[in-house]
């Protein structure tokens, strides 16, 4: 026991995630008397056994899937199993086994940078359940960090290689376990090429992450002739997407601003509403960002800004 709980604590100052599976109680053939303890790893057993043979590399298996769940909640499981149904074994009876999930560091966070902020946030980071990344150009900063097992400290060339830049293969193959996830099957004809269409789609419902809404506004007119009253551009057509449920957001905008001594053509009002709304939004958010950016590029006098829209999470799903 002594040995067992040792090896436990030198996971958890490693930082290392890991497993605990006790048997708890036995019936019928099997090579282990109840108590057994082991250890799994993401790189597999790591110390103990639970009897080795079929009831072991079952409970590895399924050691290593609750690894990879990253649930805050449920770190704890208490299974039975038959040994002849679910573990494939001639003889009858049934095992129960106890696992336990440590140190399974649910937030992954990098951090860009080691200067003044990241030096006071860091160590308090390291006191939540978490594992760190810190990238910076200079060693002498990085050095500076708190030396923890869950920090790692990479000195690069350039900060901007190192954003994670993921594929659309792995897109792809989320969309797939979603559709599973829902109970279909995306190998029937119908949803074999859904992955990749939902690809296409989400790039244009959220091309607006990819344009600057400032540089639409660049160009202006200022022979306005002392024209200094309101210009009004009425029922824009407004599409976004909620950031809570992702779900549409459907309607119209309206928008208005007093020039002070340029103006800019009213394709430009409805093209900075499409930049916008192509993003994860709020109607709040979204009527916000629209009137600032109008503001600080036009410098305008005053700048208003309605919208009127039907959000489909509340529609669709109804008020929960």
């Amino acid at each position: 026991m002594e040995n067992h709980l040792r090896q436990m604590q030198a996971l958890l100052e490693e930082g290392t995630s890991f497993v605990c599976v006790t048997l708890v109680d036995i019936k019928g053939s099997t090579p282990r008397a109840q108590g057994g303890r082991m250890l799994v790893t993401a790189s597999g057993l790591y110390s103990g056994t639970v009897g080795g043979g079929l009831v072991e590399a079952k409970a590895l298996e399924f050691s290593q899937e609750f690894l990879q769940q990253n649930e805050l909640s449920g770190q704890t499981k208490f299974v039975q199993w038959n040994l002849n149904r679910d573990i494939g074994m001639s003889c009858g009876g049934s095992v129960k086994l106890y696992f336990e999930r440590f140190n399974t560091n649910p937030w992954k966070i990098m951090i860009f940078g080691a200067g003044h902020v990241a030096q006071a946030l860091i160590p308090l980071l390291l006191t939540l359940d978490c594992q760190l990344t810190c990238y910076d150009t200079r060693r002498e900063w990085l050095d500076k960090l708190p030396e923890s097992p869950k920090l790692n400290k990479l000195c690069v060339e350039n900060l901007d290689d190192n954003v994670e830049q993921i594929s659309e293969k792995e897109i792809e193959e989320a969309f797939v376990k979603i559709i599973k996830w829902i109970g279909e099957n995306p190998s029937r004809e119908g949803l074999k090429s859904t992955p990749k269409r939902l690809i296409k789609a989400f790039k244009e419902y959220y091309k607006g992450y990819s344009e600057d809404p400032k540089k639409i506004l660049e160009k202006t007119f200022g022979d306005v002739q002392g024209y200094d009253d309101m210009v009004i551009q009425k029922n824009i057509s407004l599409q976004s997407h909620c950031e809570h449920h992702m779900a549409p957001i459907i309607g119209v905008a309206h928008v208005a601003y007093i020039p002070k001594d340029r103006v800019v053509g009213l394709s430009k009002l409805a093209r900075v509403v499409e930049v916008f709304s192509k993003r994860l939004q709020t109607q709040e958010r979204l009527t916000m960002q629209i009137a600032n950016v109008l503001m600080e590029a036009l410098e305008a006098k005053g700048v208003a800004v309605s919208i009127d829209a039907t959000h489909q999470c509340m529609t669709m799903r109804g008020i929960k």
